[in-house]
């Protein structure tokens, strides 16, 4: 086992959660938690799809441009 390993406590087969800012989320084992069981599918899945849909601040920005842009070009187009 590796020095990393060690440090983070884990196991063959875990898959460790890190969110955006490399913080801990959460460990699940393959082994003890089978993906084949539908709960634990679930769980893993869940888990993924809630630390991946918090956007990155520069994201947010960017979409805040965008929509400002769209709208000032719908309100020029429509006053023409």
């Amino acid at each position: 086992m590796s020095d990393v390993w060690a440090s983070w406590n884990i196991n063959y087969r875990d898959v460790v959660i890190l969110d955006q800012q490399n913080a801990y989320v959460g460990t699940i084992n393959l082994t003890t938690n089978g993906l084949q069981v539908p709960e634990n599918y679930d769980l893993l899945r869940q888990t993924l799809i809630e630390v991946a849909l918090v956007p990155e601040p520069g994201s947010l920005m960017l979409l805040a441009i965008g929509t400002t842009g769209l709208i000032a070009r719908v309100r020029r187009r429509r006053t023409t």
